[in-house]
């Protein structure tokens, strides 16, 4: 955030002030139709934002194939996920199963040894990246506001690209 807004910058939040972090939740609550709002406007999501880790696994396939052409991600690649978040591999195929259906990613090849983030796919997760970091960034100014501090609004907010 400190890289894509530098101005009010995050000091505050970085510190970890308990005060400062109770008013940034209780201000959170005013935007909470744009972030749903947003949500609802990435359709091509909506089915993973409801399924344990859902997206967290697309992002994982679009972090493994930068250059889905000449370094596909495979499926065995997904351990790191099962470790950390205790998801199963039978699950973690239901969530590309339902990607490929959905024309978000491909999986050619016996056994997915080939995954890639097809450009929709890949559009999608820049769209939810650029939405979830712009209502973190409102959420922050927010709460500046809220204690006081002048904050100009951002000069451009990725929601509305």
């Amino acid at each position: 955030m400190q890289i894509l807004y530098p101005d009010p910058g995050y000091g505050m939040a970085v510190a970890r002030d308990p005060g400062f972090h109770r008013i940034q939740r209780r201000v959170s609550t005013s935007y909470l139709p744009q972030i749903s709002g947003f949500m609802q406007d990435n359709v091509d999501l909506l089915p993973f934002l409801g399924m344990y880790q859902g997206v967290h696994t697309l992002m994982k396939v679009a972090n493994q194939s930068p250059d889905s052409q000449t370094r596909p991600g495979h499926e065995q690649g997904f351990a790191e996920l099962q470790a950390k978040f205790g998801m199963s591999r039978s699950h973690i195929r239901n969530i590309l199963s339902l990607a490929e259906e959905a024309d978000l990613l491909t999986g050619a090849g016996p056994g997915r040894k080939h995954i890639a983030l097809t450009p929709r796919g890949l559009a999608a997760i820049d769209r939810f990246v650029a939405d979830t970091l712009s209502s973190s960034d409102l959420g922050y100014r927010l709460a500046l506001a809220e204690l006081g501090h002048p904050v100009e609004p951002p000069t451009r907010v990725p929601s509305t690209l």
